[in-house]
């Protein structure tokens, strides 16, 4: 399935994927993967359905991971509850869980919880550090909106200045460009 998938073959990688769970339906990893095939397409209801069987498996090694995918998938299903539950229980099987973190950290802004998304975004950027890595264009927005939230017009200036010189063709640096007009009109 993974081949034919990487081929551009979706029906065939489709039947194969089903096959495979056809002969094994306890193969959680076979399962993962053909739940990431479907949320690839834009099956998010399928791919859901089919992680929230992976997740059930407790001997799964990629469960912590399973969980983030099914929160993902819940966020495009805009079940908003389910995917914070989802990435919560990602993050009790490994605190290392980056957007696990990040997510929580845009649901909680979505709440008006700005303590709680601090919260979540600090342990995102301590995990950024841990790992060595930099701000996608995602996470800089969400920084941007946290710190909004906040009352930091530093901080909001800081990432927004960090979303523009690294990311000025992304659709969240026109998020930023829209919220600070507004600012500049109020």
């Amino acid at each position: 399935g993974l081949v034919h998938a990487r081929e551009g073959e979706t029906a065939m990688a489709d039947d194969s994927f089903r096959r495979a769970l056809r002969i094994d339906a306890a193969n959680s990893q076979a399962r993962n993967n053909y739940a990431a095939f479907l949320f690839a397409n834009d099956r998010f209801e399928d791919a859901y359905e089919e992680l929230q069987r992976v997740v059930q498996d407790t001997a799964y090694t990629g469960r912590a991971q399973a969980f983030e995918n099914l929160g993902m998938a819940a966020l495009r299903l805009e079940r908003g509850a389910d995917a914070e539950q989802a990435f919560n229980r990602a993050l009790l099987l490994n605190p290392n869980q980056l957007r696990s973190s990040l997510e929580l950290a845009n649901l909680a802004l979505s709440r008006q919880d700005v303590l709680q998304a601090r919260a979540h975004y600090s342990k995102y950027l301590t995990l950024l550090q841990f790992y060595n890595l930099g701000h996608n264009a995602r996470s800089l927005w969400v920084g941007v909106q946290l710190e909004n939230a906040l009352g930091n017009s530093a901080g909001m200036q800081t990432l927004g200045s960090q979303l523009e010189a690294q990311f000025s063709a992304s659709a969240e640096y026109r998020l930023y460009q829209q919220l600070r007009d507004t600012q500049n009109n109020d």
